[in-house]
């Protein structure tokens, strides 16, 4: 099962740019949200090419292209990589286009047997550039998400889960968490829900969105990862609200 990409649309409630549910900080788990306890075979590549918007009352954003390239070390831990580019479109002002931020993360998965799996995969995101912050693309803040996952699968479904407490060098720390579904139609078509949240320490704000998505894969190396997501309910600031959000990408595997 592959539940994979943006891991916190962490959102860090009053960064401009990124309220919760709008463009990724963290990039993990597409088409979904949340990530997932799978873990590629030693010396096996993963890479993600997409495209992800979202819009609020006050902004809508876009991240394109976004490269997400995943890296097998050993049987249970593999190395991620991720790196986009963000467009910014306020109302009243021209759009801003720079490097977003970029990740690096890690995911060792250190309990498995025929049902279950637990994983821990800890990620660090930070600014490419310093022109993109002081152009207000993005915010200049960094962030460590230390998600523990767990992964059940019986017959055709399979079922996520996601807790993590999130460290911002700005805006108070805070929790994001999620669950995730999926359901094998056939060979090639797999059928994705999710409702992901986050809780934020400093003022006590609560967001929660759903997300749904379909995995297709045309060959067994190369997929089309779809997805569309909304608010269920917040209490965030109704400029920082998410309305929609949407995600396209293509997946492509090697082995070793």
């Amino acid at each position: 099962m592959r539940l994979n990409f943006p891991v916190m649309r962490w959102a860090l409630a009053h960064a401009s740019v990124l309220s919760f549910g709008l463009i990724t900080v963290t990039l993990a788990g597409p088409p979904l949200t949340i990530d997932d306890t799978g873990i590629l075979e030693p010396g096996g590549l993963e890479i993600i090419l997409a495209a992800d918007g979202a819009k609020t009352d006050a902004i809508k954003a876009y991240d394109f292209p976004v490269l997400d390239t995943s890296l097998g070390l050993t049987e249970n831990i593999q190395m991620s990589v991720v790196l986009p580019m963000q467009k910014i479109d306020e109302p009243g002002e021209p759009s801003k286009t720079d490097m977003g931020y970029g990740e690096v993360s890690v995911k060792w998965r250190f309990f498995k047997n025929d049902s279950l799996e637990l994983a821990f995969a800890p990620a660090y995101a930070v600014p490419l550039n310093d022109a993109s912050t002081v152009r207000g693309v993005i915010d200049d803040i960094r962030i460590l998400n230390l998600p523990l996952l767990a992964g059940w699968e019986f017959g055709d479904w399979s079922v996520m889960t996601q807790v993590a407490y999130a460290v911002s060098s700005k805006s108070g720390n805070g929790w994001d968490y999620g669950v995730a579904g999926g359901y094998q139609v056939n060979e090639k078509m797999q059928l994705l829900a999710e409702v992901y949240g986050a809780t934020f320490s400093r003022a006590s704000e609560t967001d929660v969105n759903y997300n749904l998505g379909v995995d297709y894969g045309f060959t067994e190396q190369f997929h089309l990862l779809v997805s569309a997501r909304s608010k269920l309910f917040s209490d965030l600031p109704s400029e920082e609200r998410l309305k929609y959000g949407w995600f396209v990408g293509l997946q492509w595997f090697t082995r070793p």
